[in-house]
């Protein structure tokens, strides 16, 4: 089968050591699941421009209409597609259809445009999701008291788009979280199920960067990371990532982009706190933090970060997020409780 990634352009009224391969890791599969050979790649423009198997009401269906998927929704739909958003809360959709939802100034344009649009649709309605060629979850993995992940609405939200999958789908994960959960909460449950990954449907990661209040970079200028449980399911995801955005780079697994979204938040937060150091010793010493760090920052090497009390949302959930990840690879020599 091949995935429905042909997007349509017009708008129109919605009718542990190293991780093992996907199909040979420690995982207990269904039994057969593991004589199946996933789908060879063939590039995503040939997945690109395969014809759809199945016919879908919506193009894209986003689960989460936070910070992050509902900007990801209005930029997908900006692009001509059909999108479903999705969400629990009947009071965030008040809130998105009274147009009060934070968002940046072009995105509050977008938003405007698609409540008039009969493209855009939004709903608490979980059961539409079998009625989308992709569906990408973009729900939060907030912390709790003890700065320990609360995966609680990632699972459940895993759970709603496993329980409506059908064969042709792209199912995407974008939250960050632990390297596997791709694996964990899509993949080994879909097969279960008898929707075998690479074969029937397409599963992929592909890691959130959005930047909150930031509009010097639109949705579609950011670089893209996306790696499928299988080379079918990457090249399945690339071309849907490629509908709206310019520069994808595509990774040889979801593994690797669940690790590369953990890298990419280590690398900033320990940044931030390390500019954090240099500000309380500058202001000891009684100069400005920022004539050493814009100085500094003439460097080619250097990468400018500024003091701040805030790392941002998308990192509220880096600090814990590293023991999972020793955990996993059974790297954990720590001491015990």
């Amino acid at each position: 089968m091949t995935p429905n990634t042909k997007l349509k352009s017009h708008k129109g009224q919605p009718t542990r050591g190293a991780l093992a391969p996907l199909l040979e890791d420690a995982h207990e599969w269904p039994e057969g699941a593991a004589q199946v050979q996933p789908q060879e790649s063939g590039g995503a423009q040939a997945a690109e421009t395969a014809l759809q198997d199945l016919t879908f009401t919506f193009d894209v269906a986003i689960v989460g209409l936070g910070y992050v998927g509902l900007p990801t929704a209005l930029a997908v739909n900006a692009s001509g597609r059909r999108v479903l958003g999705l969400d629990v809360s009947e009071a965030r959709l008040a809130v998105i259809r009274s147009q009060q939802a934070d968002l940046l100034d072009s995105d509050k344009n977008r938003l405007s445009n698609a409540l008039e649009d009969p493209s855009f649709m939004i709903s608490t309605d979980l059961s539409l999701l079998a009625r989308a060629a992709a569906v990408v979850v973009c729900v939060p993995t907030p912390v709790d008291p003890y700065l320990v992940p609360d995966l609680g609405i990632l699972r459940a939200a895993c759970a709603s788009v496993v329980e409506f999958a059908v064969p042709g789908q792209l199912l995407m994960l974008t939250s960050t979280t632990y390297v596997g959960s791709t694996r964990d909460l899509l993949a080994v449950p879909l097969a279960a199920k008898g929707l075998i990954p690479g074969r029937d449907v397409y599963v992929a990661f592909s890691p959130e960067r959005i930047n909150p209040g930031v509009d010097a970079f639109s949705h579609e200028d950011v670089p893209r990371v996306v790696g499928g449980v299988t080379p079918a399911c990457g090249d399945a995801a690339e071309a849907l990532l490629r509908a709206s955005t310019k520069l994808v780079h595509v990774v040889p697994s979801a593994d690797v982009a669940e690790m590369t979204k953990l890298v990419e938040n280590t690398f900033r937060a320990v940044n931030i706190a390390l500019a954090n150091e240099f500000a309380d010793i500058c202001h000891q010493l009684g100069m400005e933090v920022m004539d050493v760090i814009d100085a500094a920052s003439t460097k080619l090497r250097v990468y400018a970060i500024h003091a701040g009390s805030r790392r941002g949302r998308p990192l509220h959930s880096l600090r814990p997020a590293l023991p999972p990840v020793a955990t996993a690879q059974g790297a954990d020599d720590g001491p015990g409780d």
